[in-house]
């Protein structure tokens, strides 16, 4: 199969990117031919993510559609994927890259790689993406709550394909399993928009527990109080995040947004218990047996939660669950076969 792939490649490194590097991988080995449009940022913004730098945007946008018409009028492929963060600047630049796939007759596929309820936020950028939608051949999205936006909103059916995690990524041995908790871990961005300041107040609760948040500490959250039983590491490479999550007890994500969040499959990959938000995936990721769902910014839920999951033998349940969860869903192999049935199903025919 020949495939070309409009998605960004690390660095710098990101959810998208590090989902781009497996997919080639398996690719690879499955011998299918893929040519990849590398939408990564440049120039300023690789060391600045956050900040627009207009001529960087406009030369990087320039690339990628002068990239999709060479690759695009010179090869014939069987499938055209667009990973799109559904931004309004990424739907502009996606749009155009489909119509330039289109006019030259190739079938092409959208992977919107976000909650699009969330990401959706004018009149504007939903009448790109609704336009953006009619106009392709399959649409992909990342959890329930996008499907239905896509068909209520959209008028237009779509199907849901998750992120995958590796083989090597999944504990072998059951989790020893602690008494009582005594280690609560996050792990991302340290921000606001992750729940980050809930956590700092849930910490005072329980004193003898230690929360660990590690990930890139933002400035927003440098202005909050601190306990003393929480440690902020700054930001740390994925062996220390494996490690962290090896000996914490529970799994604490109490995120305002999110599309399928690799953390929370990372988290459950090592047996962990976790207690999120039913935002996103999350939900179609634990269901009901592999953690608790609290409502965004409710701390007393996140108490009540952790008080909950003092008891051993449900974290031990929970653990096991998760686990086999990961096996049965969300490996590499299995979701990249899944993957290619949608490529082979696309027909041609618009959503009308």
């Amino acid at each position: 199969m020949r495939i070309l792939l409009v998605s960004p490649l690390p660095p710098p490194a990101g959810g998208i990117a590090t989902w781009t590097k497996t997919y080639l991988q398996a690719q690879k080995t499955l011998g299918n031919h893929v040519d990849i449009i590398n939408t990564a940022v440049t120039g300023r913004r690789v060391n600045k993510f956050t900040s627009v730098f207009i001529l960087d945007e406009l030369i990087r946008t320039w690339r990628i559609l002068l990239s999709t018409y060479r690759h695009a009028s010179g090869s014939s492929y069987d499938i055209v994927h667009i990973n799109t963060p559904c931004s309004q600047k990424g739907l502009i630049r996606d749009t155009l890259c489909t119509l330039i796939a289109k006019f030259y007759r190739l079938k092409v596929l959208i992977h919107c790689r976000c909650d699009v309820t969330y990401q959706i936020k004018n009149s504007f950028q939903y009448k790109i993406f609704k336009f953006l939608c009619r106009r392709v051949d399959k649409i992909l999205v990342l959890n329930s709550v996008s499907q239905k936006y896509v068909h209520d909103k959209c008028g237009c059916e779509s199907k849901i394909i998750p992120n995958y995690i590796s083989q090597n990524h999944i504990r072998t041995t059951p989790k020893i399993i602690s008494d009582r908790i005594k280690t609560v871990l996050y792990a991302g961005h340290v921000t606001i928009e992750k729940g980050c300041n809930d956590i700092l107040e849930v910490a005072r609760y329980f004193p003898d527990i230690k929360f660990i948040l590690a990930g890139h500490l933002m400035a927003e959250i440098k202005s909050f109080p601190r306990p003393e039983n929480v440690q902020c590491t700054g930001e740390v490479d994925k062996t220390k995040i494996l490690q962290y999550m090896t000996d914490a007890d529970v799994f604490l994500f109490p995120t305002h947004t999110e599309g399928f969040p690799n953390v929370i499959l990372e988290a459950m990959a090592a047996g962990l218990p976790i207690i999120s938000t039913p935002v996103g995936a999350i939900p179609d990721m634990i269901e009901k047996s592999g953690g608790v769902l609290i409502q965004v910014g409710d701390v007393k839920g996140m108490v009540n939660s952790l008080n909950q999951l003092d008891d051993a033998s449900l974290r031990k349940a929970m653990s096991a669950w998760n686990i086999e969860k990961i096996k049965s869903n969300y490996l590499v192999d299995i979701v990249i076969d899944k993957l290619l049935d949608e490529y082979s199903s696309s027909n041609g025919v618009q959503n009308e």
